[in-house]
């Protein structure tokens, strides 16, 4: 071999270490991020944000991963403006419960649906990624209602969105996306055993739940969800609290964050 070519090699070899120990350090860092969401103890139940109501066609052009992450970044954008903010990958993977491969492989997919946008930014030799993600913000409120849902933000900084199967994540966005308040099926249900209590319009902010009436098959079809799997998915999402179906067909209870904290502080509308 001639010395250029030994001098090559040596350059390969250097750069094959180097890709070699950022990987590593990727991984330590994320077992790090991952070990300190599941142990989180400053869990802020009362703080919620509005999610998009995504349309058919763009639930089902996002991979399982990107719907995942969506509501994780939204988590990281101010309420009130839209500026950019950064956050490192491990962290998003953490919160996910997935690799930081498959982080990047959503995020690209939520940015070619137009509910991302990435910055790349330089600092040196280094470079990290902002973003800007689609969300209804406080200004947009008033001309975006029946187009959002509240999402709890103690769903993701108590660990359990990153302890639900990718499946479950999936399909319990599908429910709250679909489902709806139905006040007479409420009173049926949470007032049973108080006939004279009644829901009461202003007391909407406070529900803790609403009905998803969907079929197991348009479920299956939006969350692209086997249908033989359906059923395992129902388990684990009852198992956390996240539904309950009581054997009512067709009147699928979703909570809006775990049954067990379901003295929620008031939604603002």
């Amino acid at each position: 071999m001639d010395t250029k070519g030994k001098e090559f090699a040596k350059k390969m070899l250097i750069h094959q270490k180097m890709q070699k120990k950022r990987k590593n350090e990727e991984v330590l860092n994320y077992m790090e991020e991952l070990k300190q969401a599941q142990t989180n103890k400053a869990i802020n139940e009362n703080k919620f944000m509005n999610l998009l109501k995504l349309n058919n066609n763009i639930a089902i052009s996002l991979t399982k991963a990107a719907r995942c992450i969506y509501p994780v970044l939204c988590s990281f954008a101010d309420f009130e403006t839209d500026d950019v903010f950064h956050v490192p990958i491990t962290k998003i993977a953490s919160l996910c419960g997935l690799r930081p491969s498959t982080v990047r492989r959503g995020i690209d997919n939520l940015r070619e649906n137009d509910i991302v946008e990435v910055k790349i930014r330089h600092q040196g030799k280094r470079h990290f990624y902002q973003y800007k993600v689609k969300f209804v913000r406080k200004n947009d409120i008033e001309n975006m209602k029946g187009k959002f849902y509240p999402f709890y933000e103690s769903l993701i900084t108590s660990g359990l969105w990153s302890r639900l199967s990718v499946r479950a994540k999936v399909l319990y966005l599908t429910m709250r996306e679909t489902s709806e308040f139905d006040h007479e099926f409420y009173d049926s249900y949470e007032f049973l055993n108080d006939m004279e209590k009644k829901y009461k319009p202003d007391e909407f902010a406070n529900r803790k739940w609403e009905v998803c009436r969907l079929t197991d098959n348009e479920l299956c079809s939006i969350a692209r969800i086997d249908r033989k799997n359906i059923k395992y998915v129902f388990d684990e999402l009852e198992k956390h609290k996240l539904i309950d179906l009581h054997g009512f067909k067709g009147n699928m209870q979703v909570y809006l964050r775990p049954e067990k904290h379901n003295s929620a502080v008031p939604l603002s509308p």
